[in-house]
Formats: structure tokens, sequence, C-alpha cells
């Protein structure tokens, strides 16, 4: 019997070179398939740029090695193909092996970068000699010499293709946008907290912002295939659009709005443990046309009103709205793009007739405080306000005055009114806004004169109640924008309409402390009265 071979059984480690990844340019195509084969069949492969392309046209395989003619490259015959002789070869663990190795070397072209690089491509075969020498084709064969060639020019364009595809697939960019009114959502508060609306549940509920009004602009770069020249656009020509509206729950929520968080700690207590969606039942155009079937997204922007029949509730917080498009994207069929923004929470602004106060410099009086002190009195201006025989206000003079007028949200070309029917004094009418990130409502009391003091354009800040998980911080942290108190009312911003007793210039906001000077509103008056030609977005 014959003995085993001294190495029997024995384990040889062999350690790997490290391969390489980087190093090779992200391709860029219009097409999906491109990325795998710009060039099916024998002769179109030749040119092609997919990494299947490259690697099928560059490099000889166990089964299509020289002298195999299913390929026209690398050569079949081997012709025109270098001849690299290693004296000394090693294998693979690195160790010297007797003889010499014969390598066949070529160029592997490149239609991307146009940059050919040499690379071993084949070996003679151990019995090739032998075969040669009886007149037989030789049997070429591929060793870790080709094999390690192989993957220093494949691998980094594997990683590189890829990426490429990847950034493909999420390529389509949409740019959200408020319209004129400058905000996307607004109602008026005393549809929800009104004399006459249901109590907010503040854990089920659904009742808040129906209508979101925004601008629409396909933003996608176009695509200049790597190798070509010529910028293909990516055009959404025809496809499905949906706004996702993505909130959790101030579950402390109360409808005179006491309940809303003025700190991190009491957000915290309060915020809902699950994120909660709703998704729109209809898009419009800018005309309030229902759009039915394939809706185009042009490089224009373009405006597009979303209904909820399922509403963002009231009492929302760190609310996110999504505009999603489906279809056609430059030459892909399904394409999904997705457009998220950090919209504010509901931002609250109060309109107040407080003109059962009188203003003489920086405070504030009632007419009875006014006519029971001689030293306030005397403030007044014009003189003629006092009667000359009591030498007390006249009976008409510096009364409660109706406010009945008109504003605009937003710019003057607006088409969002709003109308101020506030008749009695200790009303109140009171917006909530949902605002864009960087920016503010606006609210422009110009167009009319009221009668009272405010007459100019007022900007909303935005209102913050939310966790930013973007933050480098573990867990990310909260945000906390408190509502400010006037006359009991809670708000983020109040205009007060105050009589002018002096006849002086004076800044038109309340600040914190003067608001703590002007009493509280009646209980009967405690809620929002409701505003008259209210237009925004109406479904």
């Amino acid at each position: 019997t014959s003995s085993p071979p001294p190495d029997a059984g024995k384990v040889i480690k062999i350690t790997s070179a490290q391969l390489p990844y980087e190093g090779y340019v992200i391709p860029k195509f219009a097409n999906y398939r491109d990325y795998f084969a710009t060039g099916t069949g024998r002769v179109d492969n030749e040119n092609g740029r997919g990494l299947a392309n490259y690697a099928n046209r560059g490099f000889y395989s166990a089964g299509t090695n020289i002298n195999n003619t299913s390929f026209l490259s690398p050569p079949p015959s081997g012709g025109g193909l270098g001849v690299e002789t290693i004296l000394s070869p090693v294998d693979a663990a690195g160790s010297a092996v007797p003889g010499a190795l014969n390598l066949r070397t070529g160029m592997v072209n490149d239609f991307v970068t146009n940059i050919p690089e040499q690379a071993r491509l084949s070996a003679e075969g151990l019995w090739d000699q032998f075969l040669e020498s009886n007149g037989s084709q030789p049997r070429f064969t591929l060793n870790y010499y080709n094999y390690d060639d192989q993957a220093k020019l494949l691998i980094p364009r594997a990683v590189a293709y890829s990426a490429g595809l990847i950034d493909y697939f999420f390529r389509g960019q949409l740019e959200v946008t408020p319209t004129e009114e400058g905000v996307y959502s607004v109602i008026d508060h005393s549809d929800r907290s009104g004399a006459n609306a249901t109590a907010t549940d503040a854990a089920n509920v659904f009742k808040g912002f129906k209508t979101f009004r925004l601008k629409l602009r396909n933003t996608t770069p176009d695509i200049t295939p790597s190798g070509t020249t010529t910028a293909i656009p990516q055009t959404m020509s025809g496809g499905k659009l949906v706004g996702v509206l993505k909130f959790y729950r101030n579950l402390a929520h109360t409808d005179d709005l006491n309940g809303e968080p003025a700190n991190a700690t009491a957000y915290g207590m309060s915020r809902s443990a699950a994120e909660e969606i709703v998704v729109s039942s209809r898009v419009k155009d800018g005309a309030n046309n229902i759009l039915t079937g394939n809706i185009a997204v042009t490089n224009m922007p373009q405006t597009f009103q979303f209904e909820f029949d399922q509403e963002l509730p009231i009492n929302a917080v760190d609310i996110k709205l999504q505009v999603v498009y489906r279809g056609v994207l430059g030459a892909e069929a399904d394409a999904v793009v997705v457009e998220t923004v950090d919209i504010s929470e509901p931002s609250y602004v109060t309109y107040l007739n407080s003109t059962d106060y009188i203003q003489l410099g920086n405070s504030f009086y009632t007419r009875a405080q006014v006519n029971a002190t001689p030293a306030l009195l005397s403030q007044v201006r014009p003189t003629t306000l006092i009667d000359s025989a009591t030498g007390l206000l006249k009976d008409a003079s510096l009364t409660p005055i109706p406010l009945t007028f008109s504003a605009k949200i937003g710019n003057m070309a607006s088409n969002a009114s709003v109308g101020v029917k506030l008749l009695n004094d200790k009303t109140y009418h009171r917006l909530a806004m949902l605002i864009p990130p960087g920016s503010t409502g606006t609210i422009d009391w110009a167009l009319t004169n009221s009668g009272c003091g405010y007459n100019s354009i007022l900007d909303v800040p935005r209102r913050v109640v939310q966790t930013d998980y973007t933050a480098e911080f573990p867990g990310g942290f909260t945000l906390v924008t408190p509502l400010l108190a006037t006359r009991g009312t809670q708000s983020l911003v109040s205009v007060s309409c105050i009589l002018n007793g002096d006849n002086l210039p004076h800044p038109e906001l309340l600040t914190e402390a003067q608001s703590a000077t002007i009493a509280t509103l009646p209980v009967a008056n405690q809620k929002p009265l409701k505003f008259s030609g209210f237009t925004f977005g109406t479904p």
C-alpha cells in the first residue's frame, strides 16, 4: 500500500490580503438597468458601461478562458496579450513553488472613465508545456495572481456601482414651500373651543386641521449618464400625490389651552407614547378643483391643497408634514419620492376687543379709574374729550367700540381672509396656524382701519413643542415654546385693541407685564368668538 503524502492532514493558514474598496468614482445612469449593462449581446457588450459589461468584457473566467470563443473580449485566442514570467512564484500561503509561472497580461477597457488598466488575465496551466509539445491546445487556467488583479479592479467598482444604484433609487427631490398665505394651515380656534364646540378628547379626537395648502416643485437634478455628455431630465410626468402628517399628542390639552406644556418636564409627562399618522383623502389644485388620475409635478412651483377627512388633531405636537409622489420619474415608471417638513405646532394668535381699557402713557385704566383720578384726567388728549362743566370724560368719550373689519393671512395677494367681528368689548378671536420652518406666520391688519391702535402687519412666531432627535445628544432634547396669558386667554401672541387716551404713539404689542395689569375676561366671555368670512382652504 502507498503511504499518505507527508503533508496530509496539515492545516495551512492563509492570510488574505486586504481587499481594496475605494478609489472609483460613483457612476450615474438614467435607468437602473444601466448599472448592470448599457448594452447586451455579443457586440453591444463591447462598449457597455454597466458593471456586468465591464466584468464580462474585461476578464476571463474558468469556463471562458483563452481558446473559448463565446465572447469577443478578452481576445478568445489570447492574441495580442503580453506574457509575464515569474521565475520564483509563490502559492496563496506565501510558500515558494519550484519552477516558473507564465501569465497572460492585457488592458481592461473602462468606458465610464475611459482609462484602461493592465491586469494579469490568465495563466498557463501545469501541463500546458506537454500539451503543446504534442500538438494539442494548451489548457489555460486562473490562479490567485489573476484573481487578485480581478479583485483590485472589480471590487472598488462594485462598491461604487452599488452606491450609484442606491443614489438612483433615492434621487427624487421635491421642494415644499407655503403659498402666499405663508402658512400650511390655519383654523378658527372657535370651531374647536368656542361656545358651541364639543369638548376635545385629547387622547382620541381627530378634529383640528383639515386643509393644507402648499407649493410643490420637482427639484430632481438631471442625470448625465457616466461616459456621456447629454443630460436627461428627471421629470415627474404623472403619478399620485398624497399628504401625510406624523405627530404625537399633548394628552393634557384642554380647549382653553391651560393644559399646554410650559417646559420640557411638562411636555415629557403629557406626550403620547406612540406616533400617529393621518393621510390625505383628496388633493386639489390652487383653484379648489379636485385632481383625479395622474398628477404631474413640474419644475415650477404649483399650488396644491391636501384635504384630510381624518383631521390633524388640534392637540398635535412634534408634527411632520410629508408629501409623497408615486409615479413616473424620468425613465422609471413607478418611483416614490418623499419630502418631509418639520412644521410648527399650532401657533395661536389672539385678537381682543379690550376697548373697556384706556391707555395713558404705558399704563391701562378703566374709564371709571380715569374719571376718579385727576392726575389721569390731566393726561387725556385731546382735551375736548373732557366735559368742561364736570371735569370728567364726556359720556361719549373713550367708551368701548365695536370692531368690524377684515384682515388678510399672508401678503396682499393672498385670497385667505378673516373678518374681525367683535361687537362688544371683553371678547376675542383666536387663530391657530401651522408655520413653515425658519419662517413666521403673517396677519395683515392694515387693510382696513380697525378703529384702534393696531393697524399693521403682525408676525406670528413658530411655536415649537417637540423632541429633536437630530441633535447630537442621546435621546435628543426637548424644545417647548410656552404660551402667554392676556386677560386670561392663552396664546403665543395677542393683539389687544385698547383706546388711546393721550393721542400719543404707543408700541402696538403689549408686554407681558402690561398684559398682567388688565383684568381677566369674565367667565361668560372666556371662549373665543367665530371670525366672519374665514376663507382659508375652504373644502
